[in-house]
């Protein structure tokens, strides 16, 4: 994920006190981990731990901090605390694997998502068929969070220089020389910085897949079961591909392109197409809620009629919330904010910010209580956003841990995997390529442009296809997915050889598993519970997209779109697609946490 502002980066590396990591040096220093102290996961050791799963669990979760070298190939160079979390199998006896999580990013912290999971398949209700069978994920796996190096509760990586980011503006909209030289040197900035550290070649995938593969080998395990969401799909792909005989279960969900470098993933277009072919006639479908009207065309000509300082504050705010079909409602919101406040400023020019917020107070933007609720709360956040590019509030290079991911290994990663294009005439061509199909862009990976000032710090990114050594891969895809959009995922697809398949059409929700649906979940269960042979499957659903949830004209809509569709048809081989059975009120004995565990999980995930 980009961060919400201008993407600039720095590094200085600050490693987190490593107390109660085992080993040491003649030094004093730690040396690498050879066991694993596991104890209980305070949020003051463990800051990324969420409370609620270990009041839960109790007994059965505990959190380690393992010591790992920074530099695999010379290990005396200095070492890095890794943080994890165990749920232990609910029937030891009975346990059939060790699931490793990882939420994406890259810079996800992860060591919460994996007990979330957990807690959420505790709580089925074995009486039933589909309770019994999801409840046997949380007997016979234990469950594996991390935050990997740089990230969260682990040794954490800092970025920070003594510059300001300068002024830029949508990309797609404002293609002028200035704004395009302003956005590559914030980039320049990242890079420089980053460059005086021996630390940053470290902080990428491959020393990331090392340590994965180290806490396999504390662990015990002659192989170890992944599931990776999003960025955690490309880790999981480059662990399977240097460590093949290592896997037993490996599930990619929301896959992102492992043929291409990882900055170019390119999120702009299916995002655009989130918002003008889905979210649009949903908006438009429902003038009683959003008060925008009924057609389509002129809501979404709302944008351009903004000026430039608002597109901007509107592309920043929305990315994100266009990964989630549960933020469809946010993003309307934002749009009729945007309207509004853009309507106030054309009648008073001079308005202040402190005039504009009083005015937001009071303004009805829905007869919806709840709408005009929301839609006034992102109202302020918008206004507050607009004013500060307005007025040119500086903004310092600093990035850490803000949440649930940390934006300094965000760009690290990115810039030292496998040749990320540098040359700003590609960035430049790519913008001039797309503004037409994409005009809100929402500061995309232009915004993760790595520069030549990296100086080559890359690592090698090994051949995918020694990944099908492992038998059976399950990949999960939502039609829509923006984050991760469909083309890209194919094109892993085809370089792996040997992947099964769950398809979910209409859907955009990045993060796929779990879902709801039993046309997902069960697939999934069944797949994870099978400890030995795996069978080449195909499972098409039929999604819940939003309601009006139309195909866009073929004028409008980039020829990408319409090849994945063309190639997915041919891997599905005419799979009939089964119902969206939503099972949570019938399968857990609360289905109302139940449903928020998911959100919750799916909310994480959206994140990255």
């Amino acid at each position: 994920m980009r961060p919400q502002r201008p993407a600039a980066f720095a590094l200085a590396l600050a490693l987190s006190a490593l107390a109660g990591c085992s080993g040491s040096s003649g030094s004093g220093a730690p040396t690498h981990s050879t066991s694993l102290k596991w104890e209980t996961c305070t949020q003051a050791k463990y800051p990324t731990i969420n409370q609620a799963v270990v009041s839960y669990f109790g007994s059965r979760i505990q959190c380690s901090t393992m010591v790992v070298p920074i530099d695999y190939a010379h290990p005396a160079h200095g070492h890095l605390g890794i943080a994890l979390s165990r749920v232990t199998a609910a029937d030891p006896a009975a346990k059939i694997g060790t699931l490793f999580m990882n939420p994406g990013g890259p810079g996800g912290a992860g060591l919460s998502l994996a007990p979330r999971i957990a807690m959420l398949f505790d709580q089925a209700n074995v009486d039933t068929d589909t309770g019994a069978k999801l409840h046997l994920l949380s007997e016979r796996y234990d469950f594996i969070g991390f935050d990997p190096r740089g990230v969260g509760s682990s040794s954490t990586l800092t970025c920070q220089l003594d510059q300001v980011y300068q002024p830029e503006w949508v990309a797609t909209i404002d293609r002028s020389a200035e704004n395009q030289a302003n956005i590559y040197l914030n980039q320049q900035y990242d890079a420089q910085a980053c460059r005086a550290s021996s630390l940053t070649p470290f902080i990428n995938s491959d020393s990331t897949a090392r340590d994965l593969d180290r806490a396999r080998q504390l662990l015990g395990l002659k192989q170890l079961d992944y599931y990776g969401y999003s960025y955690g799909t490309w880790l999981g792909v480059w662990y399977a591909s240097i460590f093949p005989t290592h896997v037993n279960h490996l599930v990619l969900d929301s896959t992102v392109d492992f043929t291409q470098p990882l900055a170019s993933n390119d999120q702009s277009v299916p995002m655009q197409h989130v918002f003008d072919y889905l979210i649009i006639p949903y908006a438009a479908l429902h003038p009683e809620l959003f008060n925008l009207g009924s057609s389509a065309d002129a809501i979404r000509n709302i944008y351009f009629t903004l000026n430039l300082q608002m597109q901007t504050a509107l592309s920043d705010q929305l990315y994100g919330f266009l990964f989630n079909q549960r933020s469809a409602n946010t993003v309307v919101e934002y749009v009729m904010a945007a309207q509004a406040i853009n309507q106030v400023l054309l009648d008073d020019p001079s308005i202040t910010e402190e005039e504009l917020q009083t005015i937001l107070m009071t303004y009805e933007f829905s007869s919806d209580p709840t709408i005009n609720s929301d839609t006034r709360s992102v109202a302020l956040t918008l206004e507050a956003a607009y004013f500060a590019l307005v007025d040119g509030i500086p903004v310092p290079v600093l990035l850490q841990n803000q949440g649930a991911i940390n934006e300094a290994v965000n760009k690290s990663v990115t810039c030292n995997d496998a040749n990320a294009p540098t040359d700003p005439l590609y960035w430049n061509q790519l913008v001039e390529s797309i503004h037409t199909f994409a005009a809100a862009y929402f500061h995309d990976r232009y915004e993760l442009n790595c520069t030549a000032d990296w100086n080559g710090a890359t690592v090698v990114k090994p051949d995918p296809a020694r990944a099908r050594r492992i038998g059976n891969i399950l990949m999960l895809q939502d039609q829509f997915d923006a984050a991760t959009p469909l083309d890209g995922a194919l094109e892993t697809y085809t370089a792996l050889g040997n992947a099964s398949l769950i398809y979910n059409s209409t859907s955009y929700t990045h993060g796929v598993f779990p879902s709801g649906s039993s046309c997902i979940d069960i697939p999934v269960a069944d797949y994870l519970l099978n400890p030995v042979s795996r069978t080449h499957t195909m499972v098409s659903c039929q999604g819940t997209g939003l309601t009006a949830a139309l195909a866009a004209p073929s004028a409008s809509q980039p020829q990408r779109m319409y090849e994945a569709g063309r190639r997915l048809a041919e891997i599905m081989g005419g799979t009939e697609p089964g119902p969206n059975i939503d099972y949570v009120n019938a399968t857990f004995h609360d289905p109302d946490l139940a449903r928020k565990l998911i959100g919750d999980i799916q909310g994480e995930i959206g994140l990255h």
